[in-house]
């Protein structure tokens, strides 16, 4: 008996072990693109506008997101859903018609007019269209 249970916990450690080097594997190559979405690196920066007061009592709203917002055309609530993908906004300020041309294929043309219309895109689009990036 003693045998049984020598050989049963050493194969469990040993399955352990595999499962440890799988997993810190996977975090360092990220195969499946999860780091982004797993730890995203611009939380610290708030993705929605802040309000300040100046001192004449004006509130004003964050210059930085307002400028990337309008040259690009895209509404906060999409250069938000970019930054919670792991991409920056103010760099998606256009795509090349090679670009989209591959999200009308991807997603349809229909889909393609309504996020240039203002929709805001699903994380499953996001996962479908990572290849036209």
């Amino acid at each position: 008996m003693k045998k049984f249970f020598t050989v049963l916990f050493v194969s469990m450690g040993v399955l352990f072990l595999l499962q440890l080097i799988a997993l810190a594997y996977l975090f360092v190559v990220d195969p499946y693109n999860l780091k982004p979405i797993l730890f995203p690196a611009d939380r610290a920066v708030s993705t929605t506008p802040s309000s300040s007061v100046s001192e004449s009592g004006d509130e004003g709203a964050s210059n930085n997101e307002e400028s990337a917002t309008e040259a690009s055309g895209m509404t906060a609530a999409q250069a938000e859903a970019l930054n919670s993908v792991g991409l920056d906004a103010s760099a998606a300020q256009s795509f090349t018609p090679e670009q989209i041309a591959c999200f009308e294929s991807l997603l349809g043309a229909p889909r393609v007019a309504e996020i240039k219309a203002g929709a805001v895109p699903t994380m499953a689009e996001f996962y479908t269209v990572r290849g036209c990036l």
